[in-house]
Formats: C-alpha cells, sequence, structure tokens
C-alpha cells in the first residue's frame, strides 16, 4: 500500500512537470518574445535577485483557484508568487497581477547531498520545484510542501526529494529532505504529514507519520500508517480520534493508537449504487446525515439517518421527529424543598430518538426558586411557584407546582414516651428516632433535655449523636428521665449548611 501511494504521488508529480513542460513548449523559440518565466518576474514588485524556475496552476483550495503559482529562488532563499494571470494564447504574454509574494526567512540550497544508506551519499542539483500550498496565504498562515527533482524528470526510479514548510504568526519552521507522500490537516490547526529525514525513495524503508502542532513542534508518532487519504470524510473529534467515512461504512478511529472504536455499516446499500452523503446536523451525540442513492437501473432513493459517535449506533430518521413529551425527573419524585436548598435538575425526552432533544427550563418566580445556566435549582425564600419545562422544538412542555419551606418538612422526627407523671414531674423513658426526607445529608449535632426551671441535666454523649444518611431512618435514641419537672427535649441538627432546632414537650402523650 505504501508503495502505491508513493507511485501515485509521483505520477502526480510527473503529470504536473509534464503540465509544466507543455506551457513552456508552447512557449516562443528562445530570442524571439521572453519566456513565460520573465514575464512573470516583470509582474513580481521586488524582483532583485530573483530566479524564477518553475510554475503550475495546482493550488489546493477555492481562494486561488485559477490562479497560477510561480516558484523560485529569491538571494538564496526559497520564494512563490501568486499570480492572477493567465496565459494570453495569442500572443504568449502574461497579463494580471501579483497577489502574493513570499520569501522564506532559511537558505534553500538547490544542491542537497542525500543519505542514501550504508554510508553511501548521492548529490543532487534540484531542477524542478513542485510546490502545493494549505491555508490562508494572504494571513501568513499555511502550510507548503517543495518537492524537487533533477533536471530528469521521467526515469525508471526517479530522484526526488521534498521539503515541508509551516508557518504560524511569523514563525517558520522547514523541514529539510523530508519526502513527503501524505498531508492532511487534524484537529485544532495540527497536521499529519509522512515524515523521513534524508532519505530518497527506498521501498522496503518505513514511513515514519507523525501529528504536528500548529507552530511544527511533533506531538507524536503514529505506530502504524493509516491512509488518510482513502476515506471520502475524515472529521476529527479530539487530538487522538475522528469519525472516519468510505462510502457507506463509518469508523470512529484513535490515530495514536491505531484502534478502531466502532464501525457501523449503513444497511441494505447496493455494492454498485453512486452514493453521496451530506451532514446536516449536530445534536447531542447524534450526527445527522442525508443519503442521496442512484441505482444501477437510475431509480434513485433518499435516506435520512443518524449516527451516535460514542456508540457507533446506526438509526433512520424518516422525517425531523419532533418531541412529544418532557419531564424533569426529580420533580416527579418530589415537589417539596426547603431554604438553602440546590438540586441539580435532570430530564427525560420523548422519543428516544427525537430529532431535537435540547430543552429549557425556568421558574416563574426567581425569588423563590432559580434554575441556572447549568440546570440547577435553588430554593431561595418560602412560597410558591412553578417550574416549567419546554422542548426546544416547541412541540412539548410540562409544568410542576413546587413550595418551599423549612426543614421541618424535610425533617421529621417521631417520639414515643412510656412512665408516669405526678404533679408536672416525670419519670420514665423516651424514645426519639428522625426522618430524612432530603436528598442531604442531616447531622444530629445535640441532644438536651432542660427542666421546666430552665435547667439542663442532660447533654446527650458522643456516641448518640448520629449522621442521617438521605432518605433514612435514623437509630432510635432512648432516654431514662427520674422526676424532672415539665421536662422538654430539644434536639439540636445540622442541614445544608445551617443549624434547626426541634423541641418537644416530654409527657405530654401521657394522662396527667
Amino acid at each position: 500500500m505504501r508503495r502505491i501511494l508513493f507511485l501515485l504521488l509521483v505520477i502526480a508529480m510527473i503529470f504536473a512537470c509534464s503540465k509544466n513542460e507543455k506551457i513552456d513548449d508552447e512557449l516562443p523559440e528562445q530570442g524571439e518574445k521572453i519566456s513565460i518565466y520573465e514575464q512573470a518576474k516583470s509582474l513580481v514588485k521586488d524582483s532583485i535577485g530573483l530566479t524564477i524556475m518553475s510554475h503550475t496552476d495546482n493550488i489546493s483550495g477555492d481562494v486561488y483557484k485559477d490562479k497560477f503559482i510561480f516558484t523560485g529562488v529569491k538571494q538564496g532563499k526559497f520564494w512563490f508568487g501568486i499570480f492572477s494571470a493567465l496565459n494570453n494564447q495569442d500572443s504568449k504574454n502574461i497579463v494580471g497581477e501579483e497577489i502574493i509574494s513570499y520569501t522564506t526567512k532559511f537558505d534553500y540550497s538547490l544542491h542537497r547531498d542525500i543519505n542514501i544508506g550504508y554510508g553511501e551519499k548521492e548529490s543532487l542539483d534540484i531542477g524542478y520545484i513542485l510546490m502545493s500550498i494549505w491555508g490562508c496565504v494572504e494571513s501568513k498562515e499555511f502550510e507548503m510542501v517543495i518537492i524537487g527533482k533533477k533536471d530528469n524528470l521521467v526515469s525508471d526510479n526517479p530522484r526526488t526529494i521534498g521539503d515541508f514548510v509551516i508557518v504560524r504568526d511569523g514563525i517558520e519552521k522547514h523541514y529539510e529532505n523530508t519526502l513527503y507522500t501524505s498531508k492532511n490537516c487534524w484537529y485544532n490547526n495540527t497536521m499529519i504529514f509522512d515524515d523521513y529525514q534524508e532519505v530518497i525513495y527506498y521501498p522496503d524503508k518505513d514511513i515514519n507519520i507523525k501529528l504536528y502542532s500548529k507552530d511544527g513542534g511533533v506531538l507524536y508518532s503514529l505506530p502504524e500508517y493509516i491512509n488518510l487519504n482513502a476515506y471520502d470524510t475524515i472529521i476529527p473529534l479530539n487530538i487522538n480520534e475522528g469519525i472516519f467515512r468510505k462510502r457507506e461504512c463509518f469508523t470512529r478511529e484513535n490515530i495514536r493508537d491505531g484502534n478502531t472504536i466502532w464501525r457501523t455499516y449503513i444497511p441494505n446499500i447496493q455494492s454498485n449504487s453512486k452514493i453521496s452523503i451530506t451532514k446536516n446536523d449536530e445534536i447531542n451525540n447524534e450526527w445527522f446525515y442525508m443519503m442521496d442513492i442512484t441505482k444501477y437501473d437510475g431509480s434513485k432513493e433518499i435516506r435520512n439517518f443518524a449516527i451516535n459517535i460514542e456508540t457507533g449506533k446506526y438509526r433512520e430518521v424518516r422525517e425531523k421527529e419532533p418531541v412529544t413529551d418532557v419531564s424533569i425527573i426529580e420533580l416527579e419524585k418530589n415537589t417539596n424543598f426547603i431554604i438553602g436548598e440546590e438540586l441539580q435538575l435532570t430530564y427525560n425526552v420523548l422519543p428516544e430518538y427525537a430529532y431535537n432533544k435540547n430543552v429549557q427550563i425556568h421558574s416563574s418566580d426567581e425569588s423563590i426558586i432559580s434554575v441556572d445556566e447549568n440546570m440547577k435549582l435553588h430554593a431561595k425564600s418560602k412560597g410558591e411557584c412553578i417550574i416549567t419545562i419546554d422542548s426546544e422544538d416547541g412541540n412539548a412542555t410540562k409544568s410542576y407546582n413546587v413550595e418551599v419551606g423549612s426543614s421541618s418538612s424535610i425533617v421529621t422526627f417521631s417520639v414515643d414516651e412510656s412512665g408516669i407523671i405526678v404533679g408536672g414531674f416525670f419519670t420514665g423513658y423516651i424514645n426519639c428516632t428522625l426522618s430524612n426526607n432530603s436528598d442531604n445529608l442531616v447531622h444530629i449535632n445535640s441532644i438536651e433535655i432542660v427542666d421546666g426551671h430552665g435547667e439542663t441535666f442532660f447533654i446527650g454523649e458522643e456516641n448518640i449523636l448520629l449522621d442521617v444518611p438521605p432518605h433514612s431512618i435514623s437509630e432510635k435514641v432512648s432516654l431514662y428521665i427520674k422526676e424532672k419537672y415539665l421536662p422538654r427535649l430539644i434536639l439540636k441538627y445540622q442541614y445544608n449548611g445551617e443549624e434547626h432546632k426541634f423541641e418537644y414537650n416530654i409527657g405530654k402523650q401521657l394522662k396527667k
């Protein structure tokens, strides 16, 4: 495969070179009229020390479509210019103007001593430069590949070397004597290209493919060759992974470790059908596509489908399916809150494969309850309000009447007592349990018993102070009281960062 890719590149270069020779063949004989390169040089605003060596109209991108690019050396440095120039078929003259003229900061030697292995070197004189450009040249942010060859362009084993230049924010990175076979833009202005140094072409040498940062630094080497040119579309998701598509096959690939995370085939596609796939939308983890199918018999079919990029799950989408129902999961269970309570809201949307599952949640009175941009509920003051959830497509809505009160509605107590009371003096047992009905932890800070004169005669010990988990009941607290006048139970507890108090008059359940 690697040899095939390289041969394809060589063929492309030969074609471009042949194209260049054809144009030159159309030029008048020497001395009859000035050459196309001299004409181009006359259009360069600053041509001191400039020698133009080659040209092409094969420039990547629509910005410079139908423009000419000329390459050469200017005062020992590599130079290229882009011109709004066309070759006039009658006069063989170039008309137009200079759009871009760029001279590298590094020296570009036309003579190279290339290490060919086994302690041997070969001297090459570059006689032709084939150049391709990606990026925005005008803003001085671009990548360019420079492929130089000997004068003998067509041979059984053409000697080819390549340079790669990355320009970002006026800073150049120059990779000299790098055999270039493939280059692809990747995530966040990073680039992938083949790179092996000081090498001409050796069929048995491994290709070193690296991921470069936007400033030209090496991020990592790919563990194995991934033929990025074999795919119809590649969309990077992050620095390591992307969604790859070849015809009706979708895959999620990790280019760092070479693993395929998932692979999905669009079903029921005849192998002889012509297909065209267009990505239309992204909603949550689903990417929506339209497939235009032309079958061998001439019949056509339009198929809409979605791919979940996390799981690879495929589903057909007959239409843009509307939302039929929405709900807030937490408010389906409880609509009572206390001041200071916060709750992260989650929601449910039906049907499962609704086209747009985005929702909005808002409060009718934000002084009582507010809902922030992260869908977190904040209970602020006592009162009632309405929490509403609306589907973004406008097809479903649901409202909840909610109430904010004190902690007494969230934390409740159960007290049992047994004993006698005579003349206001109580003797017997008291048993107390706490029910935590909230989603937060409740901590019992202290347990005290105070008599009718206001004197505290019992303070709970450490072993009976409790943490009560959400939606649970505390252990039973049992206390014995002997001949205390009008005793009261005072229990203090911590809830949601605030201390609260529960009081109980002991003996009120007994007959006086």
